[in-house]
């Protein structure tokens, strides 16, 4: 599941992938099943940007009644807050792409960007060329 989160965070800026994650979440029902860990997911990064603006308030009250280089070490937690920020609104957006990718495919959609097992063919890959 892990690295279903990776992939829809990639989906996000490649079309292709989303196209093919969709198709896959849709060939597979898997939609619902992938939910459960993006929850999870939303969750803990919501707890971590949670903390990190605790210790950013605290750090900034402690700056003011003591001495300003207190206000440093809130660096660290304002730069975590700020990439679990990225991580949560990049996992939002790739699944909404992925969604939306999903809602459109049809039948025959999914048969072009499904491999056929039966006949081993890739739909990524190109034709093959006519001679003559």
């Amino acid at each position: 599941m892990i690295l279903d989160l990776v992939a829809i965070f990639r989906a996000r800026r490649d079309p292709r992938l989303a196209a093919r994650l969709a198709a896959r979440f849709a060939q597979d029902q898997a939609i619902e099943r992938v939910t459960a860990p993006l929850f999870i997911a939303h969750i803990v990064l919501w707890t971590i940007i949670g903390l990190c603006a605790l210790f950013i308030i605290g750090l900034a009250v402690a700056a003011l009644s003591l001495h300003w280089t207190l206000a440093l070490p809130a660096l660290i937690p304002f730069a975590i807050g700020g990439v679990a920020i990225v991580l949560e609104r990049g996992l939002r957006r790739g699944m909404a792409r992925v969604r939306n990718i999903a809602g459109q495919l049809t039948d025959r959609g999914m048969d072009r960007l499904i491999p056929n097992p039966k006949t081993g063919d890739d739909p990524t890959s190109s034709p093959p060329l006519r001679e003559g």
